[in-house]
């Protein structure tokens, strides 16, 4: 069976593609090649340190949102305290100018 592009084709038996196991590095027996040995250690050295940026993103994402959270909830009752304030029909008589404030 063909397909819209030219020598792509289905195949109804087709297996799914072979999956790849990993296996830490630092799981791995030393070898007599200290090449390897060194791309070894640098390589459970760059494995911990993306552990640890990943970590550390994660709390800054926390934080982040939380502070968020704080001024949403911060700005939702400041509005409401302004509609409350303003909804009075004699507010706008009775509000002071910014100009009050700058001297």
């Amino acid at each position: 069976m063909m397909t819209s592009k030219v020598g792509m084709s289905k195949s109804e038996h087709s297996s799914p593609p072979p999956r790849l196991h990993y296996t830490s590095p630092s799981l791995l027996p030393e070898s007599s090649d200290q090449e390897f040995d060194d791309y070894q250690r640098n390589f459970a050295l760059l494995e911990a340190a993306a552990d640890k940026f990943l970590k550390d993103t994660k709390t800054f994402t926390d934080a982040v949102n939380s502070m968020c959270r704080l001024v949403s909830s911060v700005m939702a009752s400041l509005t409401k305290s302004f509609r409350q304030r303003f909804s009075h029909p004699e507010a706008a008589s009775r509000s002071i100018s910014l100009s009050y404030f700058i001297r």
